[in-house]
């Protein structure tokens, strides 16, 4: 599973007021392990995927709309 970066982003900015640190901590995750998401520099793992899919649960906000099948599942 891939993250959909825009769809993040545009959470971060819309709720957040463009502090990825603040999802981070709803999150209850490291603010640095956001950063490398965001930035390409990791991939989301099962805990940040079970922690956002909790997270969109309790906030009542789509979940699919921010991952996306990766490449090499589609081939």
């Amino acid at each position: 599973m891939e993250i959909n970066k825009e769809e993040l982003e545009k959470l971060i900015a819309e709720k957040y007021n463009g502090k990825y640190k603040r999802l981070a901590d709803d999150l209850g995750i490291d603010y640095s392990t956001m950063w490398r998401i965001l930035n390409g520099k990791a991939k989301p793992g099962q805990v940040f995927i079970g922690k956002f899919m909790t997270y969109s649960k309790s906030k009542k906000i789509g979940f699919a709309k921010y991952f996306k099948e990766s490449e090499q599942i589609k081939q």
